[in-house]
C-alpha cells in the first residue's frame, strides 16, 4: 500500500516537473520586436497644409473684347500664340470710323482757313477805326462815321473769337474720332500666350452691356508669374501671417519643393456646400528654371511656427492619451510627456523625456502593451 501511494505521489511529481518544463520550453512568452527612436534635440515647425489641391494661377491673366461693336476684319494670332505688349492682336472694320474722322479734319481745315480770313479783316477793321477816330477828332467826319467803323471791328473780334471756339470744337471731334478708330483694333496689354480666341473674321462682335454676359473674343495670360491658390481649414488660417514660408510641391513636378512666402490671405470664410469651411490664401514662389502650366495642382505647406534645439520625437509614436513607450528592463513602460510645437512627422516634448532617452517608434504592433516584454529590432 505504502509503494502505491509512493508511486502516485512521484507520478504527481513528475508529471507537474513536466507541465514547468513546456511552460518554459515551449509556453515561454515571446517578445514583441519593435522599432526603438533614441531621444534627441533638433528643429521642429508646425505646419499648416491645404484642405484641398491648390491651383497655379498667372498673376496677369486678361479677357479682352473691343469696346465697340463692328465687323472682325482681322485675327493676326491663334489659339497658343506668343504676343508682346502692344502687338495687335484683333482688328474691326473701321470704315466709318475713318470717314467720320476724315470729316472732322476737313471740317477743322475749314475753320482754320476761316480763321485766318477773320484774323486780317479784323486787322483791317482795328486800322480803319484807328483812322475814322483822326478824322472825328479833327471834326473832319461825323460822330457816325467812327461808330460804324468800332461796330465793323468789334463785330470781326466777335467772328474771330466764335469762330475760335468752332475750331476747337472741331479738335475735339477730330480727337473723338481718332479715339474711335483706336477703339476697332484691340492691343495685348502685356506680354503672354492667347489661350481662348472665342471669335472668327467675318462675325459681328459687340461688347457686354449691363445685364447682358456677352463672351470675350480673347483671352491672354503671361505665365512668367505665377503663384499658388490653396484653401486652408478656416480654423488654421489665424496662425498664418503674410511673408510666412512655404513648401511647394506642383504635382506635374513631383521631385521638386518649391520655396516660396504667403502673399495674401482671404479676408472672408468660403462656406462651399458639402465642403469644410475654408480661406484662400496666395503663394508667391520662384520657379527656378521649372514650368508648369496655370491650373495645375499643387500643394502648400505653410510653416507657421519654427523652434530649434528642442526634444524631438516622432509623432507616431505617441498615443492618443499623449503618452509614449519607453523600454525598462526590457519591457515597455507607458510614460506621460507634455507636447510643444507639433505635425505629421515630428513632435515637440515639453516634459516627461530627456535627451538620450529610448521609446518605441513602432507603436502600430497591437500586441504591444505596457509591461509586455520586447526586443529592439532596430534603432532611428
Amino acid at each position: 500500500m505504502k509503494d502505491k501511494n509512493l508511486k502516485f505521489f512521484l507520478w504527481i511529481f513528475f508529471v507537474i516537473m513536466a507541465l514547468i518544463i513546456l511552460k518554459f520550453l515551449f509556453f515561454k512568452e515571446k517578445p514583441v520586436k519593435v522599432n526603438v527612436y533614441k531621444v534627441k534635440k533638433g528643429e521642429i515647425e508646425e505646419i499648416v497644409t491645404n484642405t484641398r489641391a491648390g491651383t497655379l494661377k498667372a498673376r496677369k491673366k486678361a479677357k479682352l473684347s473691343p469696346r465697340t461693336s463692328g465687323m472682325v476684319i482681322s485675327l493676326p494670332k491663334k489659339r497658343g500664340d506668343f504676343v508682346k505688349k502692344g502687338e495687335l492682336i484683333l482688328k474691326l472694320d473701321s470704315s466709318i470710323q475713318k470717314a467720320s474722322l476724315e470729316a472732322a479734319e476737313k471740317q477743322k481745315e475749314v475753320l482754320e482757313a476761316k480763321i485766318k480770313e477773320a484774323e486780317v479783316a479784323l486787322n483791317l477793321s482795328i486800322k480803319e477805326e484807328a483812322r475814322a477816330y483822326d478824322l472825328y477828332k479833327e471834326n473832319i467826319v461825323s460822330e457816325e462815321i467812327y461808330d460804324k467803323a468800332k461796330a465793323e471791328r468789334e463785330r470781326q473780334e466777335a467772328y474771330l473769337n466764335s469762330t475760335k471756339a468752332l475750331l476747337k470744337q472741331a479738335e475735339a471731334e477730330v480727337k473723338l474720332a481718332k479715339e474711335n478708330l483706336k477703339l476697332t483694333e484691340l492691343y495685348a496689354p502685356f506680354d503672354g500666350y492667347i489661350t481662348e480666341v472665342s471669335t472668327e473674321i467675318g462675325e459681328w462682335i459687340a461688347p457686354s452691356f449691363p445685364g447682358i454676359i456677352i463672351p470675350p473674343c480673347l483671352e491672354i495670360i503671361d505665365t512668367s508669374e505665377i503663384y499658388v491658390s490653396a484653401p486652408i481649414d478656416e480654423m488654421d488660417s489665424k496662425k498664418v501671417k503674410l511673408g510666412d514660408e512655404v513648401k511647394i510641391t506642383v504635382d506635374s513636378i513631383p521631385s521638386k519643393t518649391f520655396i516660396g512666402k504667403v502673399s495674401k490671405i482671404g479676408v472672408y470664410v468660403q462656406d462651399i456646400m458639402e465642403q469644410n469651411r475654408t480661406v484662400e490664401v496666395e503663394v508667391n514662389f520662384d520657379m527656378e528654371g521649372f514650368s508648369a502650366l496655370p491650373g495645375t495642382s499643387a500643394d502648400v505647406e505653410i510653416i507657421t511656427t519654427k523652434k530649434e534645439n528642442v526634444l524631438i520625437i516622432p509623432t507616431s509614436s505617441i498615443t492618443k492619451e499623449e503618452n509614449v513607450f519607453s523600454i525598462k528592463d526590457g519591457k515597455a513602460v507607458l510614460k506621460k510627456i507634455k507636447i510643444g510645437l507639433q505635425n505629421f512627422s515630428l513632435t515637440e516634448v515639453a516634459e516627461g523625456l530627456e535627451e538620450g532617452d529610448l521609446i518605441i517608434s513602432s507603436i502600430e504592433n497591437v500586441e504591444l502593451k505596457e509591461g509586455k516584454k520586447v526586443e529592439p529590432i532596430n534603432y532611428d
